[in-house]
């Protein structure tokens, strides 16, 4: 399964986040990466070959992809508490990769869900803005934080905004998040079948 896909800044190549190799049991869904080494992270030339790959062994559930205008590369793994086994640090983070995938920051506590500025619960997906702030849809699940956390370019957290509802500003399992270039994010409030606009 691809989780998204993102345009390099050259306008030309392609990334994806992608879980790993398929599996035959469905009751894997949500935990495909688990046990697989197989990078999750690709880039792809715009004739389909594979330039770069990495990531492997990092997620269990990479989910959400953003490319920024330097061509860092950032990548959730929105992996349920449930799903992660014991002992294991994977999780509820968003990593940033260099284009050729050294990690320069994360984002959130391996393995550790929480409600705070140090944590997420699922984050599903991430958007960078031109000016380099970072907006993460934290909660892949209805039981989630339900929330968009904003964080300046170096990681700093910035503010965070939503919880669970129905009223504007107000979430059922974040999916997705964009940022245009106004600086309008959209939000994909999957639970509530809608798209919410906010402004900076």
């Amino acid at each position: 399964a691809v989780g998204k896909v993102a345009i390099d800044p050259d306008g030309r190549r392609i990334w994806a986040v992608v879980r790993c190799e398929p599996l035959e049991d469905q009751a894997r869904f949500g935990d495909e990466c688990r046990d697989s080494k197989t990078d999750s992270v690709l880039q792809f030339s715009p004739e389909g070959k594979v330039l770069k790959s990495f990531g492997g062994g990092m997620f269990i559930w990479p989910h959400g992809l953003d490319v920024d205008k330097e061509g860092n590369v950032w990548v959730t793994d929105a992996v349920a508490s449930n799903r992660i086994p014991k002992g294991d640090k994977r999780g509820h983070v968003v990593v940033k990769f260099s284009p050729e995938g050294k990690v320069l920051l994360t984002l959130g506590t391996q393995g550790e869900a929480g409600t705070d500025a140090k944590h997420f619960n699922s984050p599903s997906d991430v958007a960078v803005a031109a000016n380099g702030d970072v907006f993460v849809a934290d909660g892949h699940g209805n039981d989630g934080n339900n929330r968009v956390v904003r964080f300046s370019k170096d990681g700093t957290f910035i503010k965070a905004w939503g919880k669970s509802g129905w009223a504007p500003g107000e979430f059922h399992q974040l999916h997705a998040i964009a940022v245009d270039s106004r600086g309008a994010i959209f939000v994909r409030d999957r639970g509530n079948h809608r798209v919410q606009i906010f402004v900076q």
